[in-house]
């Protein structure tokens, strides 16, 4: 075999052990954190046309955390040379290694002149190569997409206290609210469910709950660009997530959330994201993100408008 040639995903899972070059769309990614060594880590799910109904994990572990691929869009291509196909448990997937492995990624934008818009140390691009960016951002344009969907999808308004989920949202903003904690504000046009405020008044005297529950402010001017219907959910980073703002380019664009949680805290509903928490960007004509486009225009539009749904005697009917 070539060593240069660059092989179908497919094709990899026959090379346990060996070093090949793979380029895929960017399915999935999961926030860069340290791993169990002094490397930090991202762990990527791929695919291409042998391996479009499935998703090939790579597993890319560098020195230094910009070094870490950082993903812009649900289209995004990524050519990776020289990984080494690993098993673990009867799953096959590429680990990057930084000493002998390199990658680029490419947008829309950067495969027409070859100009990746992020690549690692010592990357260069093999001019038979060329032809697989362009094809591979053609294909990743054109397969159909409905990963918003999945068992797991729950909406804000179906929020349950601990429960594991997927969430389909907009991230309207992120915030580093203390040294290694970073919160995003994420919404989806629901109202989260209401919670009773069983508070125990001999205990309010001793511990009040503070009127602001946040240790932080977001700027007035991100507030006012917030949406008017529906609850903002406030998400909290996990300690392995330490550098979570540094690396995320998802601010503004419909994201699902693979694994996280949520909680009450203070009287409110908050989420947690956990340390296997991935992250999927998300075309607007996904079949999730026009079902919630849609919801969210059939509220303003509707007698209600702006009115908490919770608050509606359909809504009152169906909890009871």
């Amino acid at each position: 075999m070539n060593r240069y040639a660059i092989i179908p995903i497919r094709d990899a899972l026959s090379r346990v052990n060996q070093k090949v070059n793979l380029i895929g769309c960017v399915r999935e990614f999961s926030p860069p954190r340290k791993s169990s060594g002094t490397d930090y880590v991202s762990i990527l799910k791929i695919v291409d046309e042998s391996y479009k109904d499935e998703e090939f994990s790579v597993h890319i572990f560098t020195g230094k955390l910009q070094d870490l691929p950082i993903i812009r869009s649900y289209n995004d291509v990524i050519i990776l040379y020289q990984v080494k196909i690993v098993e673990f448990s009867g799953r096959k997937n590429a680990d990057f290694n930084k000493r002998f492995s390199s990658y680029a990624l490419f947008d829309e934008n950067s495969c027409s002149d070859f100009n990746p818009y992020q690549a690692s140390p010592g990357f260069r691009l093999l001019e038979p190569d060329m032809g697989f960016i362009r094809r591979k951002v053609h294909f990743c344009t054109q397969i159909p997409l409905s990963e918003g969907m999945g068992e797991y999808l729950l909406s804000l308004k179906q929020l349950k206290n601990k429960e594991h989920f997927d969430l389909v949202c907009k991230v309207l903003h992120i915030e580093k609210v203390a040294n290694n904690t970073w919160m995003l504000f994420v919404w989806d046009g629901n109202d989260t469910p209401p919670l009773s405020s069983d508070v125990n008044l001999d205990n309010e005297e001793q511990n009040p709950l503070p009127f602001q529950i946040e240790q932080f402010s977001v700027p007035k001017d991100i507030l006012c660009t917030f949406p008017r219907v529906g609850t903002i959910l406030q998400v909290m980073t996990n300690d392995v997530h330490e550098n979570f703002g540094l690396c995320f380019e998802g601010i503004g664009k419909w994201t699902k959330i693979r694994n996280m949680t949520c909680e009450i805290h203070l009287g409110l509903w908050r989420g947690l994201l956990l340390s296997s928490s991935r992250f999927r960007f998300l075309p607007h004509n996904d079949c999730a993100v026009l079902e919630r486009i849609r919801n969210v225009n059939q509220r303003i539009s509707g007698e209600e408008g702006r009115v908490p749904s919770w608050r509606h005697p359909l809504y009152l009917t169906e909890q009871q």
